[in-house]
C-alpha cells in the first residue's frame, strides 16, 4: 500500500481511578498505531500506582492493586503517549481522554467516534461502545481495559464502515453529506475508504472483517423473519365472547406453541372475560392483575376480537417506553402467532407529535460559511435522519435520539428542539415532505388501525385531525395521577425570555416574517423595527429583574439547597403579599404579562398569510412555517402569564430555582380525577384501568385515594362495575415468600447507616450465595453501599452495579454467586425469574413526594373524601413498595425474602403499622429485629 490521505492516526483508550483529571489517576493505556493504512505500533501498559485502588475500578477492569505496583511508571507511560504528537486520536467520548492527556499530548487531534458512530446508523438508541461491540457481535461485553477496547473500538468503526457500503446508495449518500458539511474531517476521509482498504487495516488487527461483516447481516435478515412455521391452526373461530376467549386461554397445548412454559391461568381468563364486559356493555372498570397474571395478553386478545368483530378502534396506553416497547416487541408478535389462522388486524404504535422531525423546518435552515464545526455536525446527523426516514420502515422520532448527543453538544440540543414537530404550524398534506414524515405516516396509519398503541401522555392530548377511540385500555393505573400532572402542568423557565428578546429583532423566524411581509405586500408602519426592538429591550429588562430578585428570594430562605430545586408557592395577589421581594417578583411578572399581552395583539395581524400563501409555493411555505412558530411561541407565553396572574381554586401556583438551571413558574392541577374524568372518561364509552398494584386486595373495592386519581370516584355508579377486580394472586406468596420489616437499624441519612446495617444483610448474602439485589432511594447511599459491599465481598462474588453496563441484569443472571445493585427506579422494571433471585433489601419505606402540589392534593382529599393519610398518602407508599417487592416472585417455582429497614416505624401507631402491613397483601409482613429478619430468611431460603 502506497502513502494513504489519512495520515498519521490512532485509536486509544485509558481506564482510570474516576472520572476527575484534577484528582484522579490513568491506569491502564492502550493504543494501535497507525500510518495510512498500515499499523505499524501496538501499546499496552499499566501505570504504576501505589494508593488504593477504588473497589468499583477493581470490579470494573480486573486490575489488581499488585499489578500497578510493579507497573511503568507515570513518567515512562506519558513519555511513549507523547511521541502521538500531531497525531489524530481516535476515542469514544474522546472528551474524556482529551481531559487526561491534553496535557501529555497537547497536539493532538482528538476524533470521537461519539460523533461518527450515529451518522453511520442513526436508528440505534445508545452510544455505550459495549451496545455496539454486543449488537454487532463482535464481543460479549466491553472489557474496560486500555488496549482491548482500542481494539474493539476499531474493529466497530471498520464493521460499520463496511457495512454502509454494502449499499451503494447509502454509501454515495453519506459521503456526499460528509462533504457538503465537514469536507477533510477525520470522519470525512475514514469515511471514503474502500472497502479493500477497510479489510486491509482489519487483517492486520486479526479482524476478519468480511466474514463478520456477512455473518452480522445474515443474522439480521433471520430475525426479520422470525416467526415459527410449525403453528397448527387453531380448530375454533374466534369471535367476540366470553365463551370463546375462555376456551382459547385453556387450550393448553395450543398455547403452549407460542408461550414458553405456559399453563393455563384462571386470572388470565378473568381479565380478559372482564376487559370484553367492559367494551360490551359501556362501562369503566378498575383491574388488579398480579403479576404472573399475563396480563398484557390478557387484555391484547378480546381487544383485537372486539375491535375486529364490532369494527371499533381500541386504545391501549401505558405509562413507560419499557412496557409500550415490551407490547410491541415482545406481546404483539407472540398474539400474531396465536391469530396465525385469524383474518388481519392492524396495529399501530402512535406517539406525540413532539416526538417526529419535521424535514420542513430542516430545509429552512439557513446556511452560514461561518457555521462551528458542531453545527455543520449536528446539520449532518439530521440530513442523514431524514434520509434514513425516507427509505426504513423504522422511523427514527426523538426518543430514539441517543440523549448523550443532546448532552455532548448544545447545538445538536438547540436545532433538535427546533425540529420538533408543532401541530399547529404542521401544513400536513400541502407539505412537500408529507411522503416522508414519521408524524403525518404515523397519524395516516392510525386512522384505520384496529388497536392503537401509546403512552398516557398522547392519550392526554389526542390529535385532532384522527377521532378519539372509545374503547380504552389503561395499563399502569398506579401511574395515572403522575400521568395527569405532568400532560397538565403549565411551566415556564425564565431563562426562555431571553430566546424572545434575540428572536423578535433578529434570527431566521423574524427574517421569515420580514420575507412574507416583502413578497406578499403587506403594509407595515414605518417604526416597525423599532417597535421589535421596544418589545426586545422590554423582555430583556424585566428577565433580568425577574431572575435577580428570584434568586435573592430563595436564597434569602434558611432550608436553601445549592443541589436541589427550591419550591415556593407563588402568591398572585398583591394584597397577600408581605414580603418585599415577593412583590417585586410579581410585579415583574405583572409587567411581562402586559408585554406579552401587546405582543400576541400585535403578531396576530400577520396570521392572514397562512390564507394568501399558495400550497405550491415551497419557499413561502418555508417562511411561513419559520414565522407561525414564533408567533405561537408568543401566543403561548402570553396566554401562561395570563394564566398564572389568574387565581383559580383548582390549580396550585408555584415558583422554583435551582442553582443550575436556573427559575421557573409552575401552574399544576390538584383534582386529577375530575380532570381525567372531564377530559377523557366523559369523552369515550368504556375504559379498564388495570395495576398489578392498585391495592384493591380482598376488598373488591380500591382505596378512595386510587378511585379518586383514575377518575372512578366522579363516574356514574351505573357506568362502572359495582365492585372493582382483584384476581387472585397466582403465587403462593404464603409459603414462598417472606417479608421482614425492621426498625432497629440508625436513620438512613446518618453516617452509620450503611455499614451498621449492611454488615448483618451482607453476612446474609454470603450464606445464601448471592442472588440477590439491593436498593437504595439515594444517590449517596447507593455508592456508599457499592463502596462497603466491593471491599466486603471477595472475588468469588460478583457485583453488578447500576451503570456499570446496558446488559448489568443479563449478566447478573448468568453469574453463580450475583449481587446486583441499583437505585429504587431500577427495581420497578427488571425480571428476574428463577432461582437467580432469592432475596431483596430495601433501604427504607417509599415515600410520597413532599412537593406543594402534593400538599394540596392531601389537603383536598381531606376536605372532600375523608382519611387521606390512609387513603391517599399512606396508599401511595404501600403501592410503590408492592412494585419493588413485586421482583421478589416471578414464576410459580420462585421463592425468596425481602427485608425493609425503616427506623420511622418504630415512631408508627400500631394500629398505622397493622393496616400498613395488611395492605401489603398478598405478602405476609413481619416487624423483627434486623439480626433476627437475616437469620429466618436464611433458614427459609435453606428449606427449598
Amino acid at each position: 500500500m502506497n502513502e494513504h490521505f489519512l495520515g498519521q492516526w490512532a485509536v486509544i483508550d485509558i481506564e482510570t481511578t474516576g472520572v476527575n483529571p484534577g484528582q484522579d489517576d490513568i491506569i491502564d493505556v492502550g493504543f494501535l498505531k497507525f500510518d495510512g493504512l498500515e499499523l505499524v505500533e501496538e501499546f499496552q501498559s499499566l501505570i504504576n500506582y501505589e494508593y488504593e485502588l477504588p473497589e468499583f475500578i477493581k470490579q470494573l477492569t480486573g486490575i489488581k492493586e499488585k499489578e500497578l505496583k510493579l507497573a511503568p511508571s507515570q513518567k515512562t507511560v506519558f513519555n511513549k503517549l507523547s511521541e502521538l504528537e500531531g497525531y489524530s486520536l481516535l476515542a469514544h467520548n474522546a472528551d474524556f481522554e482529551k481531559s487526561f492527556l491534553e496535557d501529555v499530548i497537547p497536539e493532538a487531534n482528538y476524533v470521537d467516534s461519539l460523533f461518527y458512530l450515529p451518522i453511520l446508523f442513526p436508528e440505534i438508541k445508545s452510544l455505550k461502545l459495549e451496545n455496539w461491540i454486543v449488537d454487532f457481535n463482535l464481543a460479549d461485553q466491553e472489557i474496560h481495559r486500555g488496549f482491548e477496547d482500542s481494539v474493539d473500538l476499531l474493529k466497530t468503526v471498520l464493521l460499520t464502515t463496511y457495512l454502509i457500503k454494502e449499499s451503494k446508495f447509502d454509501d454515495l449518500f453519506i459521503q456526499s453529506i460528509w462533504k457538503k458539511y465537514l469536507n477533510n474531517n477525520f470522519w470525512q476521509m475514514f469515511n471514503s475508504l474502500e472497502q479493500e482498504e477497510l479489510v486491509y487495516i482489519s487483517k492486520q488487527i486479526k479482524f476478519n472483517l468480511e466474514d463478520v461483516a456477512n455473518n452480522y447481516l445474515t443474522s439480521k435478515a433471520q430475525k426479520a423473519t422470525n416467526f415459527r412455521d410449525d403453528i397448527e391452526d387453531y380448530l375454533g373461530e374466534y369471535q367476540f365472547n366470553g365463551q370463546a376467549i375462555e376456551s382459547l386461554l385453556k387450550d393448553q397445548k395450543y398455547m403452549e406453541q407460542f408461550i414458553d412454559g405456559y399453563h393455563v391461568r384462571d386470572q388470565q381468563v378473568q381479565m380478559a372475560q372482564r376487559v370484553g364486559q367492559t367494551f360490551a356493555h359501556n362501562l369503566h372498570a378498575l383491574v388488579e392483575a398480579p403479576t404472573g397474571t399475563g396480563k398484557t395478553i390478557g387484555y391484547l386478545l378480546p381487544s383485537i376480537l372486539y375491535a375486529k368483530e364490532k369494527g371499533e378502534q381500541v386504545l391501549i396506553a401505558t405509562a413507560t417506553k419499557t412496557l409500550q416497547k415490551q407490547i410491541t416487541e415482545k406481546d404483539l408478535p407472540i398474539v400474531d402467532q396465536i391469530f396465525a389462522s385469524y383474518k388481519d388486524y392492524k396495529v399501530v404504535k402512535l406517539i406525540g407529535t413532539n416526538n417526529h422531525f419535521c424535514e420542513l423546518s430542516f430545509r429552512n435552515l439557513d446556511d452560514d460559511l461561518f457555521e462551528s464545526e458542531d453545527i455543520q455536525w449536528a446539520k449532518l446527523y439530521f440530513e442523514n435522519l431524514f434520509n434514513n426516514n425516507k427509505n426504513s420502515e423504522n422511523l427514527i422520532t426523538t426518543e430514539d435520539v441517543p440523549y448523550v448527543l443532546k448532552m455532548k453538544s448544545e447545538s445538536f440540543s438547540t436545532l433538535l428542539e427546533s425540529l420538533k414537530v408543532d401541530y399547529r404550524t404542521c401544513i400536513g398534506k400541502n407539505c412537500p415532505h408529507k411522503m416522508d414524515c414519521s408524524y403525518i405516516k404515523g397519524i395516516s396509519d392510525a386512522k384505520d388501525a384496529d388497536i392503537v398503541i401509546t403512552n398516557h401522555a398522547l392519550m392526554f392530548s389526542w390529535p385532532q385531525s384522527i377521532p378519539m377511540p372509545r374503547k380504552v385500555i389503561i395499563d399502569e393505573a398506579h401511574k395515572l395521577e403522575g400521568s395527569v400532572t405532568s400532560s397538565y402542568t403549565q411551566e415556564f423557565f425564565t431563562k426562555d425570555l431571553e430566546y424572545f428578546a434575540t428572536n423578535i429583532i433578529s434570527g431566521r423566524r423574524l427574517g421569515s416574517l420580514k420575507y412574507l411581509i416583502k413578497v406578499l405586500s403587506f403594509k407595515i408602519e414605518e417604526d416597525f423595527d423599532q417597535n421589535l426592538k421596544d418589545f426586545s429591550d422590554a423582555i430583556t429588562n424585566h428577565f433580568e429583574n425577574l431572575t435577580d430578585k428570584i434568586e435573592l428570594y430563595f436564597k434569602s430562605k434558611q432550608r436553601f439547597s445549592d443541589t436541589y430545586w427550591n419550591e415556593s408557592l407563588f402568591e398572585n395577589k398583591k394584597e397577600s403579599i408581605s414580603n418585599q421581594t415577593e412583590l417585586e417578583i410579581l410585579n415583574s411578572i405583572d409587567s411581562l404579562n402586559f408585554v406579552f399581552q401587546t405582543m400576541s395583539k400585535y403578531f396576530e395581524r400577520f396570521k392572514v398569510f397562512k390564507e394568501q400563501i399558495s400550497f405550491n409555493d415551497n419557499e413561502k411555505l418555508l417562511a411561513w412555517n419559520n414565522c407561525e412558530f414564533l408567533i405561537n411561541r408568543i401566543d403561548d407565553t402570553s396566554l401562561f402569564f395570563n394564566n398564572i396572574l389568574h387565581d383559580d381554586d383548582d390549580l396550585n401556583y408555584t415558583l422554583s430555582y435551582h442553582h443550575k438551571y436556573g427559575s421557573k413558574l409552575n401552574i399544576e392541577p390538584i383534582d386529577c380525577g375530575k380532570l381525567l374524568k372531564e377530559v377523557l372518561l366523559d369523552k369515550i364509552d368504556s375504559s379498564v384501568s388495570t395495576s398489578a398494584t392498585i391495592g384493591i386486595g380482598q376488598k373488591n373495592k380500591a382505596p378512595l385515594g386510587i378511585q379518586w386519581n383514575t377518575g372512578q370516584l366522579y363516574l356514574d355508579p351505573q357506568k362502572r362495575f359495582k365492585s372493582d377486580l382483584s384476581l387472585p394472586p397466582l403465587f403462593d406468596y404464603k409459603n414462598k415468600a417472606k417479608v421482614f420489616i425492621c426498625s432497629d437499624t440508625p436513620y438512613f441519612n446518618t453516617p452509620e447507616f450503611i455499614p451498621t446495617v449492611l454488615k448483618d444483610v451482607a453476612k446474609l448474602i454470603k450464606q445464601t450465595n448471592g442472588k440477590s439485589l439491593l436498593l437504595f432511594s439515594s444517590k449517596v447511599r447507593f455508592n456508599l453501599a457499592c463502596d462497603f459491599l466491593f471491599k466486603y465481598f471477595d472475588q468469588d462474588y460478583s457485583l453488578f452495579i447500576q451503570g456499570m453496563g446496558a446488559n448489568v441484569v443479563d449478566e447478573f443472571k448468568k453469574s453463580s454467586k450475583g449481587v446486583l445493585v441499583g437505585l429504587e427506579s431500577f427495581g420497578e422494571g427488571i425480571d428476574i425469574p428463577g432461582k437467580q433471585l432469592q432475596f431483596v433489601f430495601i433501604d427504607k419505606i417509599p415515600d410520597l413526594r413532599q412537593d406543594l402540589v402534593i400538599k394540596k392534593r392531601r389537603e383536598f382529599f381531606q376536605r372532600n373524601f375523608g382519611n387521606e393519610f390512609e387513603d391517599y398518602f399512606m396508599a401511595s407508599r404501600e403501592r410503590t413498595l408492592l412494585q419493588k417487592l413485586g421482583r421478589l416472585l416471578r414464576t410459580l417455582d420462585d421463592y425468596g425474602g425481602a427485608i425493609v429497614v425503616d427506623s420511622r416505624l418504630a415512631k408508627w401507631k400500631q394500629h398505622t403499622k397493622n393496616k400498613f402491613f395488611k395492605n401489603l397483601y398478598p405478602y405476609v409482613v413481619e416487624e423483627t429485629k434486623l439480626e433476627d429478619a437475616c437469620k429466618k430468611v436464611s433458614e427459609f431460603l435453606t428449606k427449598f
